[in-house]
């Protein structure tokens, strides 16, 4: 059995922005200096919107044990 990070699995994924443009995820990884409270990861990822381009952001993943 194949096992994924977070990061494997929020690339190729859709990702909405503040202005409401919907981009793909084209890379993610762990952020350690942002710190969320319990269950809750932080994540940097880079996003493409077509005419736009690339552009960064921070999302929070809830994860469990």
């Amino acid at each position: 059995m194949k096992k994924y990070t977070i990061a494997d699995l929020l690339v190729d994924t859709q990702y909405k922005n503040s202005l409401g443009q919907i981009g793909t995820i084209i890379r993610a990884e762990k952020r350690e200096d942002v710190y969320f409270p319990d269950n809750t990861e932080a994540y940097s990822v880079e996003y493409h919107i077509p005419k736009y381009g690339n552009s960064w952001a921070t999302v929070a993943v809830e994860v469990s044990d």
